[in-house]
């Protein structure tokens, strides 16, 4: 999938993109290559769809 990064708290490990299909999911650090460890507002990314007990998350993500 493609998406738009909602928001990110690099602080915090996590944020959310919003889908190219209107839904947004959460991302936490762990999705994201060590070399890209933050992502900002506005950029574009992809990234594959996996659940947890908590929902969906996106996971294997990468800049655009």
């Amino acid at each position: 999938m493609k998406g738009i990064v909602k928001f990110y708290d690099i602080r915090k490990g996590f944020g959310f993109i919003r889908g190219d299909d209107g839904h947004t999911v959460f991302v936490h650090k762990s999705a994201i290559p060590f070399f890209d460890i933050f992502l900002l507002p506005g950029e574009h990314v992809e990234y594959q769809i996996g659940t947890t007990q908590k929902g969906l998350q996106a996971v294997d993500v990468k800049k655009l």
